[in-house]
């Protein structure tokens, strides 16, 4: 091999580690550590038995530490009238969105379980009943 073959030899392997460790970089970037699960109650206030729905959707996000994210927010807000409209849910009730935001549970307060969530939380997070 020549000289001038094994130089452009060695310049077509710097290029390629030019385009391939910025490249390798945006990957592991954006394969990082997924998003937590999300689980958000809108509550109506003074509703019956209130306090124990509350304490159960806290509790997910301790029974799975950083996988899931819990957030409580008043029925009666405007934020949350637009979001109860669109997630055709009644006037109250609670929602699990995976890692990617998308909605993988819902249900009314008038079904609403935590046992059914933490079910629809662990086959969302690939884990076995439990």
């Amino acid at each position: 091999m020549s000289d001038h073959q094994a130089a452009a030899r060695r310049r077509a392997w710097l290029a390629l580690l030019a385009l391939l460790v910025p490249l390798s970089l945006l990957v592991l970037v954006a394969c990082g550590p997924p998003k937590p699960i999300e689980v958000i109650y809108y509550y109506k206030t003074g509703s019956e038995g209130l306090a124990a729905r509350l304490a159960g959707v806290a509790a997910l996000s301790q029974e799975f530490p950083g996988r899931v994210t819990t957030r409580t927010v008043e029925a009666g807000s405007a934020e949350a009238q637009r979001d109860l409209e669109r997630l055709e849910i009644g006037t109250s009730g609670l929602v699990v969105r995976n890692s990617r935001s998308v909605l993988i549970y819902k249900q009314g307060d008038v079904a609403f379980s935590i046992p059914h969530t933490r079910e629809e939380i662990r086959r969302a997070l690939g884990l076995p009943p439990g």
